[in-house]
């Protein structure tokens, strides 16, 4: 038996000697640091470690053990149940006025909403028992610069839990619903990652962060595991913990008048992979602060966040650039796809003052970074000869139907292509308001570029679409936040499933700012063009387009007393799914563009390639070109046709490519796919590329992928090597975290969809 006991020296004195009997004493040598400030280190819950206590005490630190809430303790060590309102409390402000928090989140009971709002994770896997890991080998996360941890290879667990970073991939559909719930505040920032797995695609196991002055760092698991006491490299282990959480030497505050003075300005059109933000102190004296950021892409999933003291002389601007992606969120190129096809970025962005005790403003940006020019690809869907030709496999397991359109043999293809110089959906850029009811909580499902219809009932917190309370005349503004060019807008409404075509605006006028009449339409006939369910109706603006930053929508000669199919709110008598304006999203157009349009077929049966189609183009500013593109047939056999597009400049630069396939089947030939058989889980099976994926209430997919991929893609998944499920599962680092739940969703909810339209399924 080890008896430990501890002698505190303090500076200056002398120890005096000890005798224990015959005890043999194992002695330490602590040396005295007189220049290291004396920290109290706090166990609340489990007795602290021999290895712990050692390292404490080498440092000179102090001791206090608490099975409550804890009174003294710079550094607080929890290992309990966190679902204490008194202990999550006290442990809040403590790291609020600048302490430190080490917690062990292995127990696998449910965080108190108030203690996981200061960590650096989201804690919701802890909740119980099924989301319990094997044990593993840990290593130091290579991708972390300046890891403390580098080096310590000779580490373990015996069993660990899931973390989840805010804003991971893996709770988008969280995010879209309750982003208030699941993401940070400002004050919570500087995530790294130290410690991952050796097994699953190496999944965090020790996360750090900041909440203001304090610090905050969570380990996936028990703090004191046997395994991990045993583990050769567990007293260094301790080290470098209390290392990483050393609280941070209080600064001065500036002065909160000045902080008040500064500006901040982030461009809301910033084509590019980075982020510009412009600071300008218009003061004559130096201030200092903190810029705190966290940009996510349209649907909410954190690409980068962290903080940057800022020093501003007087008069001083300085411009900040912030990049797409940050390193610990995984490969830069996992949201390719998204990068193009969803052009929009959400900037949070707030003022700390350098002590990082109070925000001194904050402000949300909405960040358009589409290029100049846009391509789209739409398949005729004139060609499509028998509703025969949509196969069908055994997918309905799950609830789901999952098919594509093939052709046969013999059968010629044709595509839309559109050229667009300029003409930018401006629309998600403003702030939509109903006139007409200020207070209407579907106003938000206007401009968010959501074409689902699974929250047509109201079942859900959003809604993607807007529905007005039943009156005469409906009234609708757009604001921009300075002067766009509006070219051309687009009503999407409802086609005839259900009779939700008499909701549609028929009757309507488009002013902007200073009242002029931009458009005027007595009988809007709005066309479909897939399926029953949606339908628009494209207007031009008139010409030629005038700066403006509003744009009112007034709809008239409505019965105020009829209450109809769809609602986005109940009652209603006019319902739209979106409103969007295209045009340029600054004051002057774009210059113009001269290019070669090319178009080529490759057989991925035999391997040949030709060119089909090759013309120079003129594109003026703000305007765009279609040309209707005849493709190539199968004279026999299965075969696919890849369609590559590509908008080359005079220089020879690829200013624009994408690609489309076409699938011919033989009427004898045999059935494409059973995905059933990817998997030990037909569950979640839904869509892939040459598939089709919706249900019966309809979420959106099956008229706006076509076949492309949607946010349930578990093929998809399975390519990529992203499945958790069946004999493929891989659990990969660049999804940074995983649940055991099978049911998750791998993919984002916004895919390269060939004909360049937008999807946002609201299934979670």
């Amino acid at each position: 038996m080890d008896v430990l006991f501890s002698l505190r020296v303090d500076h200056g004195s002398s120890p005096e000697a000890i005798l224990i009997d015959d005890l043999r004493i194992r002695e330490i040598i602590v040396p005295t640091l007189p220049s290291s400030p004396i920290f109290q280190v706090a166990f609340v819950g489990n007795a602290p470690s021999v290895a712990m206590i050692s390292s404490i005490h080498r440092r000179g630190w102090g001791i206090v053990e608490s099975s409550g809430v804890p009174d003294r303790g710079d550094i607080l060590v929890v290992n309990r149940r966190l679902d204490d309102e008194k202990l999550a409390s006290a442990l809040a402000m403590k790291v609020k006025a600048g302490a430190s928090l080490i917690l062990g989140l292995g127990r696998f009971e449910p965080v108190h909403p108030r203690l996981a709002a200061i960590l650096p994770v989201n804690p919701w896997p802890n909740k119980r028992r099924r989301y319990k890991r094997y044990g593993t080998r840990l290593r130091p996360w290579p991708q972390s610069a300046g890891n403390p941890f580098t080096g310590l290879e000779r580490l373990a667990v015996s069993y660990r839990a899931d973390m989840h970073l805010p804003f991971a991939p893996i709770e988008h559909g969280e995010h879209r619903y309750n982003w208030q719930v699941y993401h940070k505040d400002l004050f919570n920032s500087d995530w790294r990652i130290h410690l991952v797995t050796e097994v699953d695609g190496q999944l965090p196991v020790l996360v750090s962060g900041r909440y203001g002055p304090g610090k905050v760092v969570c380990f996936a698991g028990h703090l004191f595991d046997p395994v991990l006491l045993q583990s050769p490299d567990y007293p260094q282990f301790c080290q470098r913990l209390l290392d990483l959480a050393v609280p941070e030497v209080k600064k001065p505050p500036s002065a909160e008048d000045l902080l008040r003075q500064l500006r901040v300005v982030a461009e809301r059109y910033q084509p590019g992979k980075t982020i510009r933000v412009t600071l300008s102190n218009p003061a004559r004296r130096e201030v200092s602060c903190v810029l705190s950021w966290k940009l996510s892409n349209w649907c909410r999933e954190l690409m980068n966040a962290g903080t940057l003291p800022v020093r501003l002389s007087g008069g001083e601007r300085r411009t900040v650039e912030i990049a797409g992606r940050s390193v610990y969120t995984g490969d830069p190129q996992l949201l390719t796809a998204t990068d193009r096809e969803i052009p929009y970025r959400r900037l949070q962005l707030g003022i700390l003052s350098p002590d990082r005790r109070r925000c001194v403003a904050s402000r949300e940006w909405k960040i358009l970074t589409a290029p100049q020019l846009s391509m789209e690809i739409i398949e005729s869907s004139e060609c499509w000869e028998s509703a025969a030709h949509w196969p069908r496999g055994k997918v309905v397991e799950d609830g789901y139907l999952g098919y594509r359109f093939i052709y046969r043999p013999g059968e010629r293809p044709s595509i839309m292509v559109t050229l667009r110089n300029g003409l930018l959906n401006l629309a998600p850029l403003a702030r939509a308001m109903d006139q007409q009811y200020p207070e209407n909580p579907s106003i938000g499902g206007l401009n968010d570029l959501s074409y689902s219809l699974s929250s047509i009932r109201g079942l859900l917190p959003l809604q993607g679409g807007w529905s007005g309370k039943p009156a005469a005349t409906q009234q609708l503004r757009m604001v921009w936040d300075g002067d766009v060019l509006p070219v051309k807008y687009r009503l999407c409404g409802y086609g005839p499933y259900r009779f939700w075509q008499r909701a549609n605006p028929r009757h309507f006028t488009i002013r902007d700012a200073g009242q002029r009449l931009l458009a005027v339409e007595k009988d809007a006939r709005f066309r479909g063009r897939f399926g029953k369910v949606h339908a628009y109706y494209e207007g031009k603006l008139s010409s030629p387009a005038r700066p403006t930053s509003r744009l009112d929508l007034k709809i008239t000669g409505l019965d105020a007393k009829k209450d109809i199919e769809p609602r986005h709110i109940k009652p209603s008598n006019c319902s739209i799914l979106e409103w969007e304006v295209y045009g340029w999203p600054r004051s002057t157009p774009p210059p113009a563009v001269d290019g070669i349009l090319e178009i080529s077929a490759l057989d991925l049966t035999s391997g040949l390639k030709k060119t089909i189609f090759r013309e120079n183009v003129h594109l003026a500013p703000l305007d765009s070109r279609h040309w209707p593109i005849p493709l190539l047939t199968a004279k026999e056999g299965f075969s696919i046709i890849r369609y590559d597009l590509v908008f080359i400049a005079r220089n020879g630069v690829r200013l624009l490519e994408r690609s489309f396939d076409t699938c011919f089947v033989p009427e004898t030939g045999r059935k494409l796919i059973n995905k059933a058989t990817f998997s030990d889980w037909t569950l979640g099976l839904l869509c892939s590329p040459g598939w089709v994926h919706i249900n019966r209430f309809g979420t959106g997919t099956r008229n706006m992928t076509r076949g492309w991929g949607g946010p349930d893609d578990k093929i998809w998944a399975i390519v990529h090597n992203q499945m958790e499920e069946g004999s493929r599962a891989q659990a990969k680092a660049e999804r940074l975290f995983t649940t055991a739940n099978r049911f998750c969703h791998y993919t984002n909810a916004w895919r390269d969809l060939p004909n360049g339209r937008y999807n946002w399924d609201w299934i979670t």
